[in-house]
């Protein structure tokens, strides 16, 4: 006979304890939502023109530049 559905799920979650691990349930915001979606524009509308996103933006963009030279040199020792 074949196993249910919950059977199913109770021995995969058995295993997965096993295994040392463990079940997390996380709740995420509902992307469908038209006022999410507002707030979320809004808020990306405040970070793009916001002084200090400027200055975020600079230091990555330092920082991959610097990481390219790296990758670059060591590429250059391989060859």
């Amino acid at each position: 006979m074949a196993k249910s559905a919950a059977k199913k799920m109770a021995d995969y979650r058995k295993r997965k304890r096993e295994q040392g691990l463990r079940q997390v349930t996380l709740w995420v915001p509902d992307w469908d939502d038209p006022e999410f979606l507002r707030q979320l524009k809004e808020d990306a509308e405040f970070l793009r023109d916001h002084p200090s996103t400027r200055e975020g933006d600079e230091f990555v963009e330092a920082t991959l530049a610097d990481l390219a030279a790296e990758l670059d040199e060591l590429e250059g020792k391989n060859d």
